[in-house]
């Protein structure tokens, strides 16, 4: 499974939306997110070709709109990357300032003092409390990446495994109410109440010549 960049980067963006929520740790660690996502946005590319054949193999009419489906999420995905170290506010040019200040990123995700003081400086902006450091902030922002990764995965396979249960528990469901309304007779599958009576009455089965509701 984990061989699919799929798989892969929806694992990082579970990590990314679900765990790494924190401002403080998105602010510290956004060139990292950013390099792995574009690292996926380009195996995507690569693999457009394939989902292009993959998704329009059963319908050569609907080419076009899958290539612009396609394009449209390599943009959407190029936009959110831009966006994810970008410097607008002032109080990010500050907190960035004193980021360089402390030796960059990497110095200041592994000192304690260092984080809390970051985050002070993002909190500063009007009606913006500064957010709170925790023992879950400092090991998001002094692990790596790629034990992040691992650590999570586990987690979000369980939540894709219930996922896809779920899916078949409700397919299985609907597969025994339409058999047992089979069972009982095709009539049970009719919406229009006067042709369903009309078709238990006749004992019809699955199909009935059409010259049947023609007026005479």
């Amino acid at each position: 499974m984990s061989s699919f960049p799929e798989l892969s980067a929806a694992r990082f963006c579970d990590l990314y939306y679900n765990r790494c929520k924190y401002r403080i740790v998105r602010f510290l660690r956004g060139t990292q997110f950013k390099g792995q996502l574009s690292s996926f946005a380009q195996q995507f590319n690569q693999h457009q070709q394939n989902i292009e054949f993959i998704l329009t193999a059963q319908s050569v009419n609907r080419d076009i709109q899958t290539s612009e489906n396609v394009a449209n999420v390599l943009e959407n995905t190029n936009a959110i990357i831009a966006r994810m170290d970008a410097i607008q506010t002032a109080a990010e040019k500050a907190a960035a300032a004193l980021v360089e200040a402390r030796g960059g990123p990497e110095e200041v995700c592994v000192d304690a003092d260092a984080v809390r003081e970051v985050a002070r400086k993002l909190g500063t902006a009007p009606g913006d409390d500064p957010e709170p450091v925790t023992s879950v902030t400092l090991e998001l922002l002094s692990t790596s990446l790629d034990e992040l990764l691992l650590k999570n995965q586990d987690r979000f396979d369980m939540k894709l495994e219930s996922a896809k249960m779920e899916i078949a528990e409700n397919v299985a469901r609907m597969t025994g109410v339409i058999l047992k309304k089979l069972d009982e007779g095709p009539h049970e599958l009719i919406g229009n109440l006067d042709v369903k009576e009309m078709w238990k009455a006749n004992g019809w089965r699955i199909s009935v010549k059409a010259r049947y509701f023609v007026d005479g």
